[in-house]
């Protein structure tokens, strides 16, 4: 707004104007105390979705023509190495000789450790191999993409949200649980901790029923119930 038109335009028009910078601030007012929508996180589009799935199907599957070639080149190498005259000569004449059993052509002593570490090495690229190409062809069939599709297919197989958040009582119980069970000797008393964990859940109950709605109280005051129930049986 400009000198002429606050102090010595003429008097309608700055009427007007001052109507409308009211109307804006008003309206400006309006849209910060509308509570911001939550932001939904972003998802790949098509052609990403098919690129992925398809690098971790058919790598997979790459993968394991690769390793299997190896371990069948390194089986075939130990066999060779073990009995020499079995490898067929190569021209002409080519023939397989078999093995004359003489002491002179005693197998030689096998070495225990590296035998070992091979065999694990290729057990590890044929499990890796597998399980790549396993991942690829469950993305393809149940068309998952990342950890947000991955969510989704859980949450529509179990019927309800498991990845809604847990509440600050959940978290207390989680954290309660985990002390009672992580005492070896059994020292302490039971009963006074049930108590005092008793009353800070019936401080956050005070302090978020104005903040929350019917059932997460509903949840709050059954943890309760299922307190007193473990205390009165304690008691008895």
């Amino acid at each position: 707004m400009s000198w002429w038109e606050k102090y010595f335009a003429p008097g309608d028009l700055r009427t007007q104007v001052n109507n409308q910078l009211a109307e804006n601030a008003k309206l400006k007012d309006e849209l910060d105390s509308v509570p911001a929508q939550p932001a939904l996180p972003k998802r790949i589009d098509a052609a990403h979705r098919a690129r992925r799935q398809n690098a971790m199907f058919f790598g997979g599957l790459a993968f394991t023509c690769l390793t299997a070639l190896v371990t069948r080149r390194a089986l075939t190498k130990k066999k060779l190495a073990m009995y020499p005259h079995l490898q067929p000569t190569v021209g002409k004449d080519a023939k397989l000789e078999l093995p004359k059993f003489t002491p002179s052509n005693t197998p030689p002593k096998a070495e225990g450790g590296l035998d070992a570490a091979e065999a694990l090495f290729l057990a590890t690229l044929n499990v890796g191999a597998v399980f790549m190409a396993s991942v690829g062809a469950f993305m393809k069939f149940a068309d998952v993409a990342d950890t947000e599709d991955l969510r989704d297919y859980v949450r529509s197989g179990i019927g309800y949200d498991v990845y809604a958040g847990d509440t600050e009582a959940d978290k207390e119980i989680e954290q309660w649980f985990a002390e009672v069970l992580s005492r070896k000797d059994g020292t302490g008393d039971l009963k006074t901790t049930i108590v005092e964990k008793m009353a800070e859940l019936a401080d956050i109950e005070k302090k978020r029923k104005a903040e929350v709605g019917d059932t997460e109280l509903a949840d709050i005051q059954r943890k309760r119930k299922a307190l007193e129930k473990i205390s009165a049986e304690k008691a008895a």
